[in-house]
């Protein structure tokens, strides 16, 4: 082999790793640039000193959130309330009209965990929709209910009171 087919080699393997160097960073560019944006809601920011409580999705896997609450003060209905227009939020950001409580324990920190299902099929099968892993019957044996984000819109488009205040 003369010299100048190896240079010819040699510019071609270097050319090509460049260019697989380059897609491949693309890619992560890409990647990180989609990443969603996960949901963090304060009570707080709604002008309420009666409530004080955060409600952050921490990751999103597939069709399934996991959402950490962190109540420190609030009456039980309310803080539902806040609760479910956050999940509301969630469900609006991952474009579902559905979403399903799958799992929740309490965590060693005092902080609620949640595993919330996403879908647009109105009564999806759990296990299909999610996974084998989860039940469809709660804990308490009954079946799991959807909730609708749209009709929770409409409830909180009448409700002011849970709009978040400057």
């Amino acid at each position: 082999m003369t010299a100048g087919e190896l240079f010819k080699r040699a510019t071609f393997r270097f050319g090509l790793g460049t260019l697989l160097v380059a897609v491949t960073l693309l890619a992560l560019l890409i990647g990180w640039l989609r990443r969603p944006e996960l949901v963090h809601l304060e009570s707080r920011t709604f002008g309420d000193p009666d409530y004080d409580i955060t409600v952050t999705e921490r990751k999103r896997v597939g069709n399934i959130s996991t959402v950490c609450v962190n109540h420190k003060k609030g009456f039980s209905v309310g803080s539902a309330m806040f609760v479910a227009k956050a999940l509301c939020k969630i469900a609006k950001a991952r474009h579902a009209e559905y979403f399903v409580m799958l799992e929740e324990h309490e965590a060693p920190d005092g902080t609620r965990l949640m595993q919330v299902g996403f879908t647009n099929v109105k009564n999806a099968d759990i296990k299909r929709e999610f996974g084998s892993q989860f039940s469809k019957l709660d804990d308490r044996g009954e079946p799991r209910r959807y909730s609708s984000k749209h009709d929770l819109e409409d409830f909180f488009a009448v409700a002011p009171a849970y709009e978040a205040r400057p």
